[in-house]
């Protein structure tokens, strides 16, 4: 990728502890792709009702992987807004069908959300179906949520999953310093603005650090060369496991 600080980029998808319990997969999945001009980080959360769910967001990146490779070098021709927009909106479009291509004759048991964010300084383009959010760090290493987990007014627990109907959102972001990009499944969704954990009928306090630190602690980890195997660790301990529970699939770029 070019610019003067080399980027890296990390993925991976943690089973939380509800399907631990169970003996359950995680059915969260996650993938990074680099090239000359940019990184596309990829994530998807499949139905836990679905006895498919797995299955789904394992095949919904799959498929997203393999049209950011079928896209050519379209990506490294990608500059201004206009085209850096269409690159990202074609190759995302690109992977859905190919999801759905595939997924004929399974039935509506492959349920999944999928998104992806296209890296490509000083642009940030966000598109995806279903809850997902971005995080992303300036050069001032300050932290800015700039995709929410789901559209406002939207029910809390009402998911969108990846159909030929469904409509991706799409958002564009220009900073020229950005330093740290997170994209995240709703797993870690508590972490931004919950500071109290649900048990039965009763609120519990529960530790609580401020989101911008949560992100800004995972990015700098990575950025000062700890592996995805440890912050799987951190993400699978009770620090983050205690607020939901549920599986988390991440995907990072940082410089």
């Amino acid at each position: 990728m070019t610019g003067r600080r080399r980027w890296a980029c990390h993925s991976l998808a943690v089973t939380g502890a509800s399907h631990r319990r169970q003996d359950q997969p995680g059915a969260d999945a996650a993938a990074t792709v680099s090239f000359r001009s940019g990184i596309v980080l990829m994530v998807a959360d499949g139905a836990g009702s679905s006895p498919l769910g797995a299955e789904a967001s394992r095949l919904a990146i799959e498929s997203l992987r393999r049209a950011v490779s079928q896209s050519g070098d379209q990506r490294d021709r990608s500059g201004g807004h206009p085209q850096v927009v269409t690159s990202a909106e074609d190759v995302f479009y690109a992977g859905v069908a190919d999801f759905l291509r595939r997924g004929v004759g399974v039935g509506e048991e492959l349920k999944t959300t999928l998104a992806m964010v296209f890296v490509n300084p000083p642009w940030l383009v966000h598109v995806g179906i279903g809850d997902a959010f971005v995080v992303a760090a300036d050069r001032k290493r300050q932290t800015h949520l700039i995709v929410t987990p789901r559209a406002v007014g939207s029910p809390r627990n009402e998911t969108e999953f990846v159909t030929a109907k469904a409509k991706p959102r799409v958002g564009v972001f220009y900073d020229p310093g950005w330093r740290g990009v997170i994209l995240s499944t709703d797993g870690l969704e508590p972490f931004l603005d919950e500071k109290t954990l649900r048990q039965g009928n009763s609120t519990v306090s529960v530790p609580w650090r401020p989101a911008e630190q949560v992100f800004n602690n995972l990015m700098t980890d990575l950025r000062n060369g700890s592996s995805p195997e440890a912050l799987g660790v951190t993400l699978s301990g009770s620090a983050f496991q205690s607020r939901k529970g549920d599986d988390i699939g991440i995907a990072v770029a940082v410089r």
